[in-house]
């Protein structure tokens, strides 16, 4: 009765589970309760992206609170973060492993200036470009360009379609939560083909 008992007061543990690693990036959902807190600590740069509310600790003593939709940035060291009214808030940790190589370069049929309604910018600096894409069902974007070197994160399941100029036409269902990585610099047109909207975070490394 007593290990009962106290297996009712306990939390629901955190989890810390690796969705995607290469040579470029490490990428991993943390999933909080509202009692502990989490440790994040590497040289690399590291993205945060707020899944929930959090409380974030910095190594030089700063403190500020992430909410939902925003992203953090560090350069280097710790950062500690502990649930911030959210129950069992998620953050998305993508930790950047080489320093920037320095051949990104955001061209006039850059996604941001073709569609900017679409490609929304929500951090820039001299590692990486983070973005919001948010496309609706029937939503098309004109032809545009992406760098290459990007982490997909969907936020949603959603089908999209891509056609390139020559007309290779590429049907994409993305899955909420599971993230995809291209090297590769792309051109293409973009259509929501589906019923859902598509919502999907966008790491560029520069």
């Amino acid at each position: 009765m007593l290990l009962m008992l106290l297996a009712l007061v306990q939390p629901p543990r955190q989890i810390d589970a690796l969705l995607l690693e290469n040579q470029f990036v490490r990428v991993h959902l943390v999933t909080l309760n509202d009692v502990n807190h989490f440790r994040s600590t590497t040289d690399a740069a590291q993205v945060l992206y707020c899944l929930g509310s959090f409380m974030v600790l910095r190594d030089d003593g700063s403190l500020e609170r992430c909410t939902r939709g925003h992203v953090l940035f560090a350069a280097s060291g710790t950062i500690d973060f502990r649930a911030d009214g959210d129950a069992r808030p998620d953050m998305l940790i993508a930790e950047i492993k080489l320093p920037p190589a320095g051949g990104f370069v955001a061209r006039a049929d850059d996604a941001t200036r073709v569609a900017p309604d679409i490609y929304k910018v929500l951090l820039d600096n001299d590692t990486v470009r983070v973005m919001s894409v948010q496309i609706k069902p029937g939503q098309r974007a004109k032809m545009h360009r992406h760098p290459g070197y990007a982490l997909r994160y969907p936020l949603t399941t959603a089908k999209t379609r891509a056609t390139t100029p020559d007309g290779l036409v590429i049907d994409m269902d993305l899955r909420a939560r599971v993230p995809r990585w291209t090297v590769e610099e792309s051109e293409h047109t973009l259509e929501n083909v589906g019923t859902t909207e598509s919502d999907t975070i966008l790491i560029e490394l520069k």
